[in-house]
């Protein structure tokens, strides 16, 4: 078959047109797909690079917000306890029994309730993959319930320590009935407390200094001797440290079973003081004098002292009380003078671990210290 000239001139056409486009198709093409996903980039890039400029602009206003979201966290955490246990309960029954005239003298556990507390989650996109980093914290609640009596200003003041105690804690069910004629008030109530754990937060010892009750009921009960478990069956005087946020003077002196409080010295400086506690006589006939800072009781008669009445021992209770923050400087230098035919016992409970709050400073005569 032979081909015309203009079938010729077309086969060359088509043959130059092939040429041309198999370059293209192969190598151009996919090129400009390139330009095309690297201009995208590009506008991403850009839109993202805006968004960090004016981040960057504003760190200031970030950073701020930033650390005032973290002093609010901390504040809500103070609020909370770091853990709850019974022993940290029983200290809480016996300091406001101390405080308030109070008598708890039923209580009962409940189950301990924990809930895992949904943290805001910080997304990430790394490598395509998506990262999350959920929250560490959980919340514990339990309730107790107690059954009480006290005086009507007692019950009162009571409920208010509830209210403004440094650790969250509520009254869900509370039962009260009123005897005029004693002017004393009694039923139950139901003590819920809360607490926030977080492994970073470790809740601190609690020094259980509970001096009631025996070692062996049974004994004391037919009348036989116990060794050395009288000493903590009551106290004669004591010393109370408190924080300075609490709703009671931060440190107290005082005549235990002092119903009237006419014995007892205050003073609410958030400072270090010292108490000067002093017990003279013999014979069953004792006096006290004691001094915070310039301070003195009896007011008029500091070297007469006051009079009262030992038991088969003479003992001092000093009750102090975990700190609350860098702010909480409460504490005293304590200077104890024994200067009777017996000895003093000492014992203190629930101070801080880390900084406690009772410095020994000096002690003069026959004393023994417990439970430091």
């Amino acid at each position: 078959m032979k081909l015309s000239e203009r079938e010729k001139k077309l086969f060359i056409v088509l043959a130059i047109l092939v040429v041309l486009a198999v370059p293209y198709f192969l190598v151009m093409s996919p090129l400009f797909g390139k330009i095309r996903d690297v201009q995208m980039e590009l506008i991403d890039l850009k839109s993202e690079y805006k968004e960090l400029t004016a981040l960057q602009e504003n760190s200031d206003v970030y950073e701020n917000a930033t650390e005032d979201l973290r002093k609010k966290t901390q504040e809500l955490l103070m609020r909370f306890p770091e853990d709850l246990s019974q022993e940290a309960t029983l200290m809480f029954i016996q300091n406001a029994e101390n405080l308030f005239h109070i008598s708890l003298y039923q209580l009962a556990f409940g189950e301990e309730v924990t809930l895992q507390l949904a943290q805001e989650t910080e997304t990430a996109q790394m490598n395509g993959a998506e990262l999350t980093e959920a929250g560490t914290y959980s919340a514990k609640s339990t309730s107790t319930v107690f059954t009480y009596e006290a005086s009507y200003n007692d019950f009162k003041r009571f409920i208010n320590y509830i209210e403004q105690f440094e650790d969250r804690m509520i009254i869900s069910d509370l039962s009260a009935s009123y005897m005029e004629e004693t002017d004393q008030v009694h039923g139950s109530f139901t003590l819920i407390q809360y607490a926030i754990c977080n492994p970073d937060r470790r809740l601190p010892e609690t020094m259980v200094g509970l001096e009631l009750g025996s070692e062996n009921i049974f004994t004391e009960a037919e009348g036989k001797e116990v060794a050395d478990t009288e000493l903590f069956q009551q106290y004669d005087y004591f010393v109370m440290l408190c924080n300075a946020q609490a709703d009671i003077d931060a440190k107290i002196v005082g005549k235990a079973n002092d119903a009237s409080r006419q014995s007892y010295l205050t003073s609410t400086d958030n400072d270090k003081e010292t108490i000067l506690i002093t017990f003279t006589g013999s014979a069953g006939e004792y006096r006290a004098m004691y001094s915070i800072g310039d301070k003195q009781y009896p007011e008029e008669s500091i070297e007469e002292g006051i009079a009262f009445t030992a038991g088969n021992s003479l003992d001092l209770q000093i009750i102090s009380s975990p700190r609350i923050g860098d702010g909480d400087h409460v504490s005293a230098d304590l200077e104890l003078v024994n200067q009777t035919d017996m000895t003093l016992h000492v014992t203190i409970i629930n101070d801080d671990s880390t900084y406690p709050r009772v410095t020994m400073k000096e002690m003069t005569g026959d004393i023994k210290l417990h439970n430091k």
